[in-house]
């Protein structure tokens, strides 16, 4: 074995020139180890020799180098030794050995070599190189070059790419050290221009692909730094400066792969013109010679860089990728707009390098691609297609009606074809061009030249379409209706009725206009005659669909009275010469149907109908109808099917139901109704005619309709309403018509329901026995399950009591249980029947509490027993004057099995019921030794179940277990209702409550019940014990709190509140004392803190009689302690939540008791909230705000007394509130940013201001100082007068000012920022300022600054003070 025995041993064996230097003996990084290792072999300078030798091994390629890189033994062995100080520093030595041995190449050697190993090696030796690096960089890197740290960030972008997935810690700190040495070198470099050269060329492909998938992310610093440095290596000033470089940039950047940059390019394009914003003042510097404008430079300039970006979009190699291409462009753009570069100076420009050549060539492939049809990327072209709408209308404007033309055939399942045209529409609202728009729309309609397919397809993708679609069309109408001017109205109408008329005209062949629509198709004999009509019958469709938006929504009442008159005899005029048309096409489709007549004649009966509407507001109602149009109308009703012309029929409908002349019509056209809703018509046409009836036609049918239509009606309503293969949509519609209030007061249409209903539930009359019930329900159990469950929405007012009691009483099918027992129970609880309730009230219990195969489920037991109640309420009231039914009742409790979930339940609401509204002394002495009996036998049963569960503590929460300890609990409470007291009673709460809280799978509900029998427990503890129990209590619920959720902490709360209002006062005392014993010794990091300061809130709240000096003690112990110990203030947000909690309480629920010695208190708690610190939470508190400001209004409205005697108290909170709504500046440094944060409280996140919802609340507290009440004391007055309500505004007044001051500073502070929003909301509470200053203190507020900045912004605010200011005139 080789023995070293002299250092110059160990320097010979590393120097030589094989590994190991001895066959068959330790290898060099054994022998270096070993040294090392062993302290008692002597060699000077051993950690420099050690450290020189493995720094030449890896730079001088000595040995296997590529395996040292690897090797952890090698970089563990490095790491010992330049981390030691022992006997020399590292520091002492290793300036030399770096020096002559560069760090970067080791790096990028390791760096290279980690690309080609698995995950699991690369993260071990990482894990060993990053602190060898954080010793080794910062001695090196002042001697490292650019260009070296060039290469060696190229080298950790391809490590990076070479690892798809997250990085983990390691490798982002060696990233760290290379991103942050380059970008420190690079910025003082004077050879940036070859830097860049030498990056573009090497670097930009591995750069974009790092930046490109880690982006989304972000997560890591090292991330964003990787990106910085690209961009400040690309955009600095000397590249931009350069417009060469800048073509060699984009050369490079289009031959990146295609799915990489395209994503990507939208980023590196904002990254660019912010360089170029931030430089414009260098780029575009003055002079006297060349006045040019550096805002409208930087705006060309940034344009025709993005000329440059949609180039590389324009390539050959990316038509593969067409919808992430139209998406680039879309970002693009949206940047365009962002920066708002586009001033519009390119318009009507033909010059080929001028901004509007390429903007007009983007619009003209959108055209191009919309013409194509619809297809997977219309939606990514028209989103393009509204960016460029959102720089410029006028882009667009030449070429509007080729896209609507596209939109009219493009389906509205596209949503942006919906945003595109809401920009439309905007830019016409504002500029009140709206006439424009309707005529551009109406002359694209009427001008459609030929449509693909046949007549159905081409009339379903125009119905469907964008343009057409309900959504734009009502926006058309609202904006119409609102944003039309009275000039342009007379020219809309006018221009719609031409425009319909000549469309007519064309499909109605004015050469022969006494011929049929029948006659003319077939004496054509051609198919292009056919043809042509399909291209006339859809543009009459596409035009009418927006005349009648249009005609109907325009303001006739607007316009001046002479242009009125002419506008209504154009509209009856048009209307009457629609007649003629619509007679001929509907006797043409009564002998024979035809799609196109269809459409042409729904058309121009919608459009009567919306020129009716028009029409009516001016008239007394709807004018008379021809009667030969009426006839052919029924005509064609009886010949043709709703299921044949659906679309057609619903119109007809629609328009004989506007005007019937006589009772005779009136029931023919119902028939007619009724057959087409209930000939089996297509789902989307019975639901159309379904609702129109509904919303707008139910009242007539209830007047005009018969009897037995009535009938068939609703018999029509409830097969839609049952049927399970009934549409969703009609079911929907049925549902919300049985919920409308306006259906129910319809007299017939109601008395035709209740008798179906009735009728429905016929064979329940008179059953007796189980075995005919058992039949009905195997037959007709359907129909009576469908008939109640109408009736669960139905109004119980409309009901009556022996419905319910002669027909729902007697059902006990499990199918039907649920439903029916609900709808008892609803109809019971909502109406004052104590007849139905007193009848049979026993038998009706007893019936409920019977076990049936849907015992188990929740839902039936949650109705079942809420059914119970009523009754048992019912019992328990009859029984204070005759007890027989009641004695009756508590014996099938002592009869009752175990597992009978009902009846327990059943037990426990009464019990409930007789803790809250009884006394055992109300009821007769029969009834109160049947409780006792009742309370002895159910102990007896109980006690050893619970001594098992006691002993198991479950976990999970079965029924059996939560039922048993619930009526535990009851039995408990029974007891103490009784006034029975056992010495000896068993106590199972604490034991309970315990194990069950300790053990995280515990079922919170078995929790809550452990809890309420703890509190039981201590009613029957021993007056020596009684203590303990308290302090158990306590230690219960703080345990709870921590451990469980809001759902048990909600109600052990509820249950702690009853339970402390119920001791005595010397008990209650006691429980005080030692929930403030525990405050004041309770740790800063204990997690009982919040739990205590909450109960304590708790006892404050709902305290027991006579305990007000006990309770005045707690509260001024509280606010002390909390005063004393800083972490109450600026510890936990839950504890200062609490803290804050307690103080509201106090302050809003109990303002009576209040003293003046607490006030103090109040005051300095709520200063220390607001008070500045250096550190913050991660995110604002904005609950704290709302409750300090909570807090201080409560005693300014409620004690206004006692504020007064503190009013520099209240001054300086104000002020505090005011300042703590700043935020600091973007950009700020670092010391500029401290100074702001600094005077922030710890609540506040700097970066996280307070917004609109903030500034309201503190506006009202500034208000409330001018709001007048009275002190609300139980001092009473000696004078018999009221008190009288008065203000704080007069002896606030002197302390206004420094309150007003402190706005006035935050508004001008140059390292503050106050959004305007909030601003605007604070202006009420300042006017209420200015309202209790007078012009002194005004004057004198004036004359205190120093700064004009802040005498501008007191001037203007007290100008806007004046003019709001009531003076008493009018």
């Amino acid at each position: 074995m080789l023995e070293l025995q002299t250092s110059q041993d160990f320097v010979k064996a590393l120097k030589s020139s094989s590994d190991p230097p001895v066959p068959n003996e330790p290898t060099k990084i054994e022998i270096a180890r070993t040294t090392w290792d062993n302290s008692s072999f002597y060699a000077p300078r051993k950690g420099e020799i050690i450290a020189d030798w493995s720094f030449g091994v890896v730079i001088e390629g000595k040995g296997p180098a590529k395996t040292s890189l690897l090797d952890t033994r090698f970089w563990r062995l490095l790491l010992d030794v330049i981390s030691t100080s022992d006997p020399l520093p590292s520091s002492s030595w290793l300036p030399a050995i770096l020096s002559r041995t560069p760090l970067i190449p080791i790096v990028v050697s390791l760096l290279e070599t980690l690309c080609k190993v698995d995950l699991v090696v690369h993260s071990e030796v990482l894990t060993l190189v990053r602190p060898c690096l954080a010793i080794l960089w910062p001695i090196s890197t002042q001697k490292m070059t650019t260009e070296a740290l060039l290469d060696c960030f190229a080298s950790f972008l391809r490590f990076m790419k070479s690892r798809s997935q997250e990085l983990d810690i390691n490798p982002n700190h060696v990233g760290l050290f290379i991103v942050t040495s380059f970008r420190r070198s690079f910025a003082t470099c004077s050879t940036k221009k070859k830097i860049f050269s030498t990056f573009v060329r090497t670097v930009l492909p591995d750069w974009v692909l790092s930046c490109e998938a880690t982006s989304a992310q972000h997560k890591h610093s090292v991330s964003r730094l990787i990106y910085a440095s690209g961009i400040e290596c690309l955009f600095n000033l000397e590249i931009l400066r350069d417009s060469k470089l800048e073509d060699t940039f984009f050369e490079a950047l289009g031959k990146v792969d295609p799915e990489v940059i395209m994503p990507f390019l939208p980023c590196l394009y904002q990254s660019h013109v912010e360089s170029i914003k931030k430089n414009r003042g260098a780029l575009f510097a003055q002079d006297s010679k060349n006045r040019l404008d550096p805002l409208n430079e930087f705006r060309n300039s940034a344009l025709r860089v993005f000329e440059s970006y949609h180039v590389i979009l324009s390539e050959d190699k990316l038509t593969q990728h067409p919808i992430s291409v139209w998406r680039t462009r879309s970002a693009l753009l949206d940047l365009v707009d962002q920066y708002h570069l586009y001033n519009g100076h390119g318009l009507g420009q033909q010059d080929q390098n001028g901004t509007g050549f390429f903007i007009e060539k983007i619009i003209q492939t959108v055209l191009f691609e919309l013409g194509a049809g619809e297809t997977e990327k219309t939606g990514v072209v028209l989103e393009c297609l509204a960016s460029l709408v959102q720089i410029d209308y006028r882009l667009i404007e030449e070429v509007l009606p080729d896209i609507l033309l596209r939109l009219l055939f493009i389906s509205h399942a596209v949503a942006s074809s919906f945003t595109l045209l809401e920009l439309l529409l905007q830019y016409h609202t504002k500029t009140r061009t709206i006439d424009t728009y309707i005529e551009k729309v109406l002359s694209v309609c009427s001008s459609l030249d030929s449509v693909t397919g046949d007549s159905k397809t081409a009339f379903e993708r125009c119905s469907g379409s964008a343009l057409l679609h309900p959504a734009h069309l009502d926006k058309v109408a609202k904006a119409a209706n609102d944003f039309l001017p009275s000039t342009q109205t007379s020219n809309v109408v006018h221009s719609s009725i031409a425009t319909i008329e000549s469309l007519q005209q064309q499909v109605l062949s004015p050469g022969d206009s006494g011929t049929s629509l029948k006659k003319r198709k077939l004496n054509s004999g051609r198919k292009e005659s056919s043809q042509v009509t399909q291209v006339e019958v859809l543009r009459l469709f596409a035009t009418a669909s927006v005349a009648l938006v249009v005609l109907s929504s325009v303001s006739v009442q607007a316009v001046a009275e002479s242009t009125r008159i002419q506008l209504l005899e154009a509209l009856r005029l048009f209307k009457t010469s629609l007649n003629p048309a619509l007679l001929r096409s509907l006797r043409t489709l009564s002998a024979e149907q035809d799609r196109n007549v269809e459409i042409f004649t729904s058309s121009l009966l919608r459009l009567r109908y919306a020129i009716d509407l028009q029409l009516a507001e001016f008239s007394d109602g709807l004018p008379d109808m021809d009667q030969d149009l009426r006839d052919a109308m029924k005509e064609f009703l009886d010949s043709v099917s709703m299921r044949s012309c659906p679309d057609l029929t619903l119109e007809v409908i629609r328009t004989l139901l506007t005007r019937t002349p006589d009772e005779a019509q009136d029931s023919a056209l119902v028939d007619q109704v009724l057959e087409s809703l209930d000939g089996d018509p297509p789902p989307d046409t019975a639901f159309l005619l379904l609702h129109m009836l509904v919303h707008r036609w139910l009242s007539v049918i209830d007047f005009r309709a018969s009897g037995q239509q009535l009938q068939k009606l609703v018999g029509i309503l409830l097969d839609l309403h049952t049927r399970h293969e009934a549409p969703y949509p009609l079911k929907m519609l049925v549902s919300q018509l049985l919920s409308m209030a306006d259906f129910w007061e319809l007299p017939r249409l109601r008395v035709a329901l209740l008798s179906r209903i009735d009728g429905a539930t016929a064979v329940l009359d008179g059953l007796e026995s189980q075995q005919s019930r058992l039949e009905i329900a195997s037959v007709e159990a359907q129909n009576v399950i469908s008939a109640f469950n109408l009736l669960l929405v139905a109004p119980a007012e409309y009901l009556t009591s022996s419905s319910v009691d002669s027909k729902a009483g007697t059902l006990d099918v499990p199918a039907t249980l649920y439903v029916v027992r609900g709808f008892i129970s609803r109809v019971l609880d909502s109406l004052d029947w104590t007849d139905s309730l007193y009848r049979d009230a026993l038998s009706r219990l007893q019936h409920l509490q019977k076990d049936l195969p849907c015992s188990e489920d929740t839902q039936y037991v949650s109705v079942t027993v809420g059914l119970a109640e009523l009754y048992i309420a019912a019992l328990l009231k009859q029984g204070e004057k005759d007890g027989s039914e009641l004695v009756v009742l508590i014996a099938t409790f002592q009869n009752a099995r175990p597992s009978s979930g009902v009846t327990w339940n059943c037990f426990n609401r009464m019990v409930d019921i007789l803790q809250k509204e009884y006394t055992a002394s109300q009821f007769p002495e029969v009834v109160q030794i049947a409780f006792v009996d009742l309370s002895k036998h159910l102990k007896s049963a109980l006690l050893p179940q619970i001594h098992a569960l006691a002993d198991t503590t479950p976990a999970e929460g079965s029924p059996s277990s939560s039922t048993l300890l619930t009526t535990w609990n009851r039995l408990q409470v029974l007891q103490r209702w009784q006034g029975i007291k056992e010495e000896s009673a068993p106590a199972f709460g604490r034991h309970l409550t315990i194990q069950m809280s300790r053990r995280s799978d515990t079922n919170d509900e078995l929790c809550i019940h452990a809890f309420d029998i703890l509190l039981e427990d201590f009613h029957e503890t021993h007056a020596d014990n009684r203590a303990d129990q308290l302090d158990v209590v306590v230690a219960v619920y703080i345990l709870l709190f921590k451990t469980r959720g809001t759902n048990v902490t909600e109600h052990i709360d509820r249950s702690v509140l009853a339970f402390y209002s119920s001791l005595t006062v010397e008990d209650f005392t006691h429980a005080v004392n030692f929930v403030c014993e525990s405050l004041m010794e309770v740790d800063e990091e204990s997690a009982e803190v919040a739990p205590l300061v909450h109960l304590a809130t708790l006892l404050m709240r709902e305290p027991p009689q006579s305990s007000s000096q006990v309770v005045q003690n707690l509260i001024l112990t509280c606010i002390n302690a909390f005063n004393a110990r800083d972490f109450f203030t600026s510890g936990t947000s839950s504890v200062r939540l609490t803290v804050l909690d307690f103080l509201l309480a106090r302050c809003r629920d109990k303002p009576a008791t209040l003293r003046l010695l607490e006030l103090g208190g109040i005051w300095s708690l709520i200063a220390k909230m607001t008070c500045g610190s250096e550190i913050h939470d991660p995110t604002t508190s904005f609950k704290t705000l709302h409750s300090v400001i909570s807090i201080a209004s409560s005693l300014i409205r409620l004690r206004r007394d006692l504020v007064v005697l503190t009013i520099p108290h209240l001054g300086t909170i104000l002020r505090r509130l005011i300042l703590i709504m700043k935020s600091p500046r973007t950009n700020l440094g670092a010391r500029q940013s401290a100074i702001v944060s600094n005077d922030l409280p710890v609540w506040v996140r700097p970066h996280q201001p307070f917004g609109v919802e903030e500034g309201k609340a503190l506006a009202r507290l500034l208000e409330s100082l001018t709001t007048k009440t009275v002190p609300r004391t139980h001092v009473v007055s000696s004078s018999s007068q009221t008190p009288k309500a008065e203000s704080l505004a007069k002896p606030f007044s002197k302390h206004a000012a420094y309150v007003l001051k402190a706005y006035i500073q935050l508004v001008n502070d140059p390292l503050c920022t106050l959004p305007v929003n909030v601003r605007k909301e604070l202006q009420p509470g300042l006017y209420a300022l200015c309202g209790t200053m007078n012009d002194y203190s005004r004057d004198a507020l004036m004359a205190s600054m120093a700064e004009a900045g802040d005498k501008t912004t007191l001037k203007q605010l007290w100008q806007d003070y004046e003019k709001q200011k009531y003076v008493g005139k009018g």
